[in-house]
């Protein structure tokens, strides 16, 4: 219809809707924009700026989180535990990491890998989705990227360490702060 549209996270659920609605954009060229956070948050601004032009090497990342554990499942919509409702951690949480991810690479993935467990709460009625994942991604450009994403950490940590042509960075994205070298300095 024309219309700029902003839509949450996911922007599609399966494979095929996600070819549809990208073929529909490509062809209409309207504005569009996923919910994803952190790709513009104002303190990753100057990363995005140092990586113009240089080859980035490899992204490794964590997001730790204390959700399965008794007071956090207190305090928490149920529907997070739903992997139908909420996509699970992957879905609802490590998207934006999957996001920003590309977003750095500046590519698409080639290549997915991953494992999952539930050690801590097993699932069954009311958890449907894992509470440890491990994913590796080879992306379109040759980037290998690999995170860790738990439920099953006693408090929340969420950092990512990327390093390519002249610099490294170590991104803390629970607390908004970047550190790291960029040719040498």
């Amino acid at each position: 219809k024309g219309i700029p549209i902003f839509v949450e996270k996911p922007p599609s659920v399966t494979l095929e809707e996600g070819e549809k609605i990208r073929d529909l954009l490509q062809a209409h060229r309207h504005p569009h924009f996923v919910g994803f956070v952190f790709r513009w948050t104002r303190f990753l601004q100057p990363v995005f700026e140092v990586l113009k032009g240089r080859q980035t090497y490899g992204i490794q990342s964590h997001y730790f989180a204390d959700m399965m554990f008794p007071e956090a499942r207190a305090r928490c919509s149920h529907i997070y535990y739903d992997k139908a409702l909420s996509g699970g951690m992957i879905g609802d949480q490590a998207l934006h990491i999957i996001d920003l991810i590309r977003w750095l690479s500046q590519a698409d993935a080639r290549r997915v890998t991953g494992f999952g467990n539930n050690f801590l709460c097993p699932k069954g009625p009311g958890i449907t989705t894992e509470e440890t994942v491990a994913f590796q991604l080879q992306m379109d450009n040759g980037v290998v990227a690999n995170h860790l994403h738990t439920w099953a950490f006693p408090r929340w940590e969420i950092v990512m360490n990327l390093f390519g042509q002249g610099f490294n960075f170590r991104l803390n994205l629970g607390e908004s702060k970047v550190t790291g070298q960029v040719d040498g300095k």
